[in-house]
């Protein structure tokens, strides 16, 4: 498992099936357990200049241990994809810190952009979770120009220990329009390629946190208006309407997101709203509404305990064509004491055989 790698200790696993079977089994011998609050968000911000804060954003009656946000569409300039405005970043950056409840107590972890694709990390001061290995990483799936794609869309990603947990949060933006879901499914399968340095892949991890706007419609088929679907979507019976989802329904048939979890929506759809308002699209493209913008998880270790306390979005908030989306998870950190898991190890090769 990821909890057992980069180990000075004699014990490897892979080795011997036996002994990894009798090693995770003996998990409570030689780990002590933390848990943390942890805020997932992710906000498609359609270009818009960043405010110094969005009220509302984090409520302070939910103070969490680490801050994970993603964001999309930072940069929607003609240049962005030649010239890095690293100004966009550093204002989004302390637009989100300004938004945190009691911002003086949270440091920055790390942040990585790709164009408009952008991630940060902050983390309470004085929570003692050791965090470590830090790296960050970006994957590019936009149409291709000369052998290139374009990070118009795409993911960021940040990979790192807490404690001796190995946790990856990955933002994305998939294809965009009704009819490119066989394009949002192929990103998604590329993205799964997205490594930090040269050997962690998002699959050496015991949890990952995937985010973003993936861009999953309403079914083409389902058999509404839009006119039918937005009256249906501004009432409390929207969520009926989530039979007809594209993500649900790609991930029924295990196109995508394949052992990966979500709390079913209780709000409303996410997109698309006339800026400044809380009204559903009123351009010429008419877009039908649909929840674009998701956060889900997979645990790898089945010894990972995840909960989500909380998934909503929030109305309120009219600064773009989308509304964030916030999710409140407990997680469990473990660590492992050295000493005992080397004395586990040697038991567990007598027991084996």
């Amino acid at each position: 498992m990821a909890f057992y790698m980069n180990r000075s200790s004699s014990y490897v696993p892979g080795r011997n099936r036996v002994v990894d079977d009798i090693m995770r089994a003996w998990q409570e011998k030689y780990c002590t357990y933390t848990e943390v609050n942890v805020c997932v968000s992710t906000f498609n911000v359609n270009g818009q200049q960043a405010p110094r804060n969005i009220m509302g954003w984090f409520p302070r009656d939910k103070k969490a241990d680490f801050y994970i946000v993603g964001l999309q569409e930072i940069d929607q300039s003609f240049g962005a994809h030649i010239i890095d405005n690293v100004k966009k970043e550093i204002d989004w950056i302390e637009c989100i810190r300004n938004s945190l409840p009691n911002p003086n107590d949270y440091i920055k972890i790390r942040s990585h952009r790709l164009v408009g694709v952008f991630i940060v990390m902050f983390k309470l001061v004085k929570c003692n979770v050791h965090v470590s290995e830090v790296k960050s990483s970006m994957l590019a799936t936009g149409i291709s120009v000369m052998g290139t794609k374009l990070g118009n869309k795409g993911g960021t990603g940040i990979s790192l220990k807490l404690n001796d947990s190995r946790i990856c949060f990955i933002n994305c933006h998939l294809a965009a329009g009704n009819g490119e879901l066989k394009r949002r499914n192929q990103d998604f399968r590329d993205l799964t390629n997205l490594t930090f340095d040269w050997y962690a892949s998002i699959w050496s991890h015991d949890a990952i946190f995937w985010f973003g706007d993936l861009n999953y419609r309403l079914a083409d088929d389902m058999p509404y208006t839009n006119e039918e679907i937005r009256e249906i979507a501004a009432t409390e019976y929207a969520h009926f309407l989530l039979q007809y989802d594209q993500l649900n329904g790609e991930k029924k048939r295990g196109q995508v997101f394949t052992g990966f979890e979500e709390t079913p929506p209780a709000f409303r759809p996410t997109y698309k709203y006339d800026v400044g308002t809380c009204q559903w699209d009123s351009s010429e493209k008419d877009r039908a509404p649909a929840w674009c913008d998701r956060i889900l998880w997979r645990k790898l270790d089945p010894y990972t305990h995840i909960t989500q306390t909380s998934y909503d979005s929030l109305e309120a908030v009219v600064l773009s064509d989308h509304k964030p989306v916030i999710a409140y998870f407990r997680l469990r950190l473990r660590t492992i004491d050295q000493q005992k898991m080397d004395k586990s190890y040697e038991d567990a090769v007598w027991e084996a055989y």
